[in-house]
């Protein structure tokens, strides 16, 4: 029962988080200039991972 519970409000978290991935989602197609764009973004947090270890 706990697990079952646990389960379905997992997948409720997961299926908010990802709509926006999803089909129909808003970046499910990307447009050519969102792309271009996002080649500039880091694609780790190792910089601002450091920065707060270090405070």
């Amino acid at each position: 029962m706990a697990l079952e519970l646990l389960s379905s409000m997992l997948l409720i978290l997961l299926e908010r988080q990802a709509k926006t991935q999803l089909p129909a989602g808003e970046y499910a197609n990307p447009s050519e200039e969102l792309k271009r764009s996002a080649k500039n973004v880091p694609k780790t947090n190792t910089i601002s991972k450091k920065r707060h270890d270090r405070s």
